[in-house]
């Protein structure tokens, strides 16, 4: 029912991907969940198991992907 999936999506967090003034913050990721940032020559830079949110910097001006459990990726430019 449509009662049923809206509180199912309230229970849920949605993740949010953001840059900091030095960095990225994730935020809204269930309990055990996994940040993996590289490079983009593919390097890792970070790779982190958290509850919830995390951040992760400084890091140097350039470009990076993001990936939160293997499933959200997003590439960021930090400046």
């Amino acid at each position: 029912s449509s009662a049923a999936s809206d509180v199912y999506k309230r229970q849920v967090p949605e993740t949010v991907i953001r840059l900091t003034r030095d960095g990225i913050a994730v935020e809204g990721a269930r309990a055990g969940s996994r940040c993996l940032v590289a490079d983009i020559s593919g390097r890792t830079v970070a790779d982190r198991r958290f509850d919830g949110s995390t951040s992760v910097g400084p890091l140097v001006p350039g470009t990076y992907i993001v990936t939160v459990n293997d499933r959200e990726t997003l590439k960021i430019t930090v400046r």
